[in-house]
């Protein structure tokens, strides 16, 4: 599976070019030629930018998510104390029908 820069590498590499002729037809060209197919152009430019820059977002935003992740992850998580009664037999059968993967690998 292709990794997100992969995939923004990819993208770029095919439209980027493709991105640029666009750029240097519409530089060529008057919007008074034909306004209709300047229009189209220009969408078609903002569109194809568009989609290399999701990529580049999508980065930068699972960058941020992994360094928030690394942060918390040095924080020290303690267990509370439960208080009451525990019924151990209520909690095997609900262990039981809630994990059935690590029932079967018991029962091996």
């Amino acid at each position: 599976m292709m990794s997100s820069r992969e995939k923004e590498a990819a993208a770029a590499t095919v439209l980027i070019p493709r991105i640029q002729s666009l750029q240097r037809y519409l530089s060529d060209t008057s919007p008074d030629d034909d306004p209709e197919a300047h229009q189209l152009f220009e969408r078609a430019v903002n569109i194809a930018f568009g989609y290399v820059s999701g990529y580049q977002n999508l980065r930068d935003q699972l960058i941020l998510f992994d360094v928030e992740r690394a942060a918390t992850a040095e924080e020290v998580r303690r267990a509370h104390p439960i208080e009451g009664e525990i019924n151990y037999a209520e909690l095997s059968r609900e262990h039981i029908t809630r994990y059935p993967k690590i029932r079967a690998a018991l029962a091996k």
